[in-house]
């Protein structure tokens, strides 16, 4: 899936929450997957933490758009650190996941 690719991000999470590295001025949603462990995510401005935020499972996919690309927060859900690994685009996520 080439369509509409304005970026990449391969984020480490750890034991503290952090946030995309770096968005593209042109994104309007990311779509990636999950790799080695799981993670509590966060869409609201707050940070995660090891006991707040939503669970995602290893392999499975995130997808965010609009206000959540800045808004996000990751940090890992037990003692191994994981990484999310996605594109940004510049349409919404119904496209490009459809």
């Amino acid at each position: 899936m080439a369509v509409n690719i304005v970026g990449f991000e391969s984020l480490s999470i750890t034991a503290t929450a952090v946030g995309f590295s770096s968005i593209p001025n042109a994104a309007v949603s990311f779509y990636g997957r999950l790799e080695t462990a799981d993670i509590r995510v966060r869409h609201d401005g707050s940070d995660a933490s090891s006991t707040t935020g939503v669970l995602v499972r290893a392999e499975e996919w995130i997808g965010l758009e609009g206000n959540e690309l800045k808004a996000g927060s990751f940090i890992r859900d037990g003692s191994t650190s994981a990484t999310l690994q996605g594109h940004f685009y510049s349409v919404p996520l119904l496209e490009v996941i459809v």
